[in-house]
């Protein structure tokens, strides 16, 4: 209560227990968010559900949530912290210089025109394929091994 939607709408990825309730609830006590999630919401789900979740002020469930988009899955609550877990360490595997201008990029485009999108893109492309890490994915893949990523 009290910001919680907010801080789900600022994750990368969001992995929530099947017991969660997610709401914009604020409109109940005669004020509205104003940490960012009336911007954040309406970019994660529809215009249409974003007003309902803002103007009524009521909670949807952790499934309404995975099937508007808001989170990524939903989990028993005992698998919820090794869930989590496990996606960090999944995450720890990939070149960080290039999860870094992955998340720069997607984040930039989003809601850009395809002439921005694209210029913004391919100059992100260039540096990551030129770097450290990039060689030595290649390299990995091509001697079928795991790559050592040093996030340069």
């Amino acid at each position: 209560v009290g910001g919680g939607a907010e801080n789900v709408l600022l994750c990368d990825l969001r992995i929530a227990a099947e017991n969660a309730k997610i709401a914009c609830s604020e409109i109940n006590v005669g004020i509205f968010p104003g940490g960012g999630a009336t911007h954040r919401l309406v970019q994660n789900i529809s215009m249409c559900k974003a007003k309902e979740m803002l103007f009524f002020g009521g909670a949807i469930d952790a499934q309404t949530a995975l099937e508007l988009g808001l989170v990524n899955k939903v989990v028993p609550l005992q698998e919820l912290m090794s869930t989590a877990q496990e996606w960090a360490q999944r995450l720890a595997q990939k070149p960080p210089f290039t999860l870094k201008m992955l998340k720069a990029v997607v984040n930039a485009n989003w809601g850009a025109d395809n002439e921005t999108a694209m210029r913004v893109e391919q100059d992100a492309w260039s540096a990551i394929f030129g770097s450290v890490d990039a060689k030595e994915g290649m390299k990995a893949f091509i001697e079928k091994r795991k790559p050592e990523y040093t996030g340069k």
